[in-house]
């Protein structure tokens, strides 16, 4: 998580440009500053970013996958305690409705739910962090409204073996 937090700048130099001097200026964002907000906190670095509406999703995919950890392990705890009376010689709650074998079944499903819940948890936490640092580096990116793409066939000359022959293909023009 913290590979994201290491200092790293856009460029903020003169450019020249055919005797001309172009002055690029420096954001005051900083993506280290967005990322460090999001480690230690959840939606803090989105916040930063003036990405109010990600902070919802963040936290229903966090609590989401928490609470699957914890009922998952609620369930394998009360699997596991029921086999373990099983075995003492007691009766136990499952007893008539699951065998030993399906009850070591059962504590292994649960187990690995578990731990697929913890998986997805961190894997959630790992996508805030990389939102908030992406979202802080393309933060001052402008897109302007006459920016547009066209895509239309188009015949080109072949410069291979068949020359003066002709292939067709795809012509992309990006206006900007």
């Amino acid at each position: 998580m913290l590979l994201f937090a290491f200092n790293t700048q856009a460029q903020n130099e003169e450019i020249i440009v055919s005797e001309e001097t172009i002055s690029v200026p420096k954001s005051d964002h900083s993506p280290k500053k967005a990322t460090l907000y999001s480690t230690f906190l959840p939606g803090l670095g989105q916040a930063y970013n003036k990405k109010y509406w990600k902070i919802p999703i963040l936290y229903a995919g966090l609590g989401t996958t928490v609470y699957f950890i914890f009922w998952n392990s609620d369930q394998y705890n009360d699997v596991s305690t029921a086999f373990d009376i099983r075995q003492a010689g007691g009766d136990d709650k499952y007893k008539g409705v699951y065998s030993d074998e399906q009850l070591i079944i059962l504590q292994n499903t649960y187990r690995n739910q578990r731990d697929l819940s913890i998986l997805l948890t961190v894997l959630v936490y790992g996508l805030n962090v990389l939102d908030a640092n992406i979202d802080a580096h393309l933060f001052d990116f402008d897109v302007s409204d006459d920016l547009n793409l066209r895509i239309e066939p188009a015949l080109v000359q072949n410069a291979g073996f068949n020359v003066g022959g002709y292939n067709y293909a795809m012509k992309m023009t990006l206006k900007f």
